[in-house]
């Protein structure tokens, strides 16, 4: 919660089951597979716009961010986690705030369930 300026070691390991692998999708609840939403011009740029729905329905993000996973847990919050929020600078991304760059994970406050 420090930012990882400290660190304590786990007086026990996590069980295999809590191990997760970052992923560009996930499934809700009753099953609606959600991905990062990511455009990719005819330059090559990449922009992550937000998270989408198989069935089209999209949530935004209030930063951009390159995207990195998206999960839902057993009551069906959304976690996505991303990189520091990032600034355009003269047609350069960049985070907005250099020294305090941090990644960002969002956590929905309400279960997904569409």
């Amino acid at each position: 919660m420090d930012g990882g300026i400290s660190w304590k070691k786990l007086d026990r390991q996590a069980e295999r089951s809590e191990m997760k692998t970052p992923l560009n999708y996930s499934y809700s609840a009753n099953g609606i597979r959600f991905s990062i939403d990511r455009f990719i011009d005819t330059n090559g740029h990449v922009e992550d716009k937000g998270i989408k729905s198989e069935n089209g329905r999209k949530i935004a993000l209030p930063q951009r961010h390159v995207l990195k996973s998206v999960y839902f847990d057993k009551k069906s919050r959304l976690y996505i986690s991303g990189s520091a929020p990032l600034c355009d600078t003269g047609g350069n991304m960049q985070p907005c705030d250099k020294e305090n760059a941090r990644g960002t994970l969002y956590i929905s406050r309400q279960e997904i369930r569409y």
